[in-house]
């Protein structure tokens, strides 16, 4: 693979020969050394972005990649094969003075808009996913946060969704670590209203080596404990070792349309395997994963 340089150090020419051919990509800079154009070896357009002064990503313009047509000889083969060059996917974003993103557009053309307090703390979200519009035309933005509460290091304390809940932080008031989390949902028909509550331990390198889950009870199954709790097992040099937890109980049909729920055979078994051995899809009350 080539890759030229220009002034700046930037790299704006890429050269692939694979032995049967060469695949090249252009990259085009502005004065500032900015990213503007990136074309394959033909002149079609990959990317295209826009920037305010500041230098903020503002628009972004793609091709359509699953936009492929195909012509097939008499015998079904093969033959042509081309992109087309519409619809262009376009993602926008917009920034405040102090480059804080203040409303953002995917490409699916769903919206949101960010509001942020006196402090500049991130204080409101809301967003339009469907495109959804009003009687006059006006787009109809749902609050998703509603408003956040922060203590006096900018941390926040409070996170108040639109759906009613509310969720709390609390820190260490010494290595300012966070402690517990917990999620109310005053809405919520079952006798506790308390929908999350977590305690996080740490070591002495701010690694969590335990996650207790107060909201969820331990299971009894076989003459077994199994809590919601989460560990985690550090080596001398404060590499993680090993994790375990309880995984959550599918009711559902796994891989096949076997049954994975808890009559299933083995489903409260306890699992032992390293990183890289797959589960299979089938849930397990408690299982262990051991990094090598």
């Amino acid at each position: 693979m080539t890759v030229c340089l220009d002034s700046m150090g930037n790299e704006f020419l890429w050269i692939k020969d694979n032995g049967n051919e060469k695949l090249v990509t252009y990259r085009l800079f502005d004065a500032k050394g900015l990213s503007r154009e990136t074309r394959d070896a033909k002149g079609r357009l990959i990317e295209r972005k826009s920037y305010d002064m500041a230098g903020n990503d503002v628009l972004e313009e793609t091709m359509d990649a699953s936009n492929l047509w195909t012509l097939h000889d008499v015998m079904g083969r093969a033959g042509l094969m081309w992109r087309g060059q519409d619809p262009t996917w376009r993602k926008e974003t917009h920034q405040n003075a102090l480059s804080q993103v203040t409303y953002s557009q995917a490409s699916d053309g769903s919206a949101s808009r960010y509001s942020y307090n006196d402090a500049w703390l991130l204080d409101m979200i809301e967003a339009n996913v469907r495109g959804e519009k009003s009687a006059a035309g006006d787009l109809l933005r749902k609050k998703y946060v509603t408003g956040v509460d922060y203590n006096e290091l900018s941390h926040a304390t409070a996170i108040h969704y639109g759906n009613g809940q509310i969720m709390t932080n609390e820190f260490d008031t010494l290595t300012l670590r966070l402690r517990k989390r917990q999620t109310v949902s005053p809405s919520a028909t079952r006798p506790s209203k308390v929908m999350q509550s977590l305690e996080y331990t740490y070591d002495p390198t701010g690694n969590i080596t335990l996650i207790r889950n107060n909201a969820q009870q331990d299971v009894f199954f076989r003459n077994r404990v199994i809590s919601p709790d989460a560990k985690y097992t550090y080596g001398p040099t404060y590499r993680l070792l090993e994790s375990s937890g309880r995984e959550q109980l599918d009711n559902g049909s796994g891989p096949g349309g076997s049954n994975v729920g808890p009559a299933c055979p083995g489903a409260f078994q306890t699992f032992d395997a390293t990183s890289d051995a797959p589960r299979d899809g089938i849930p397990m009350s408690r299982y262990s994963n051991i990094d090598q």
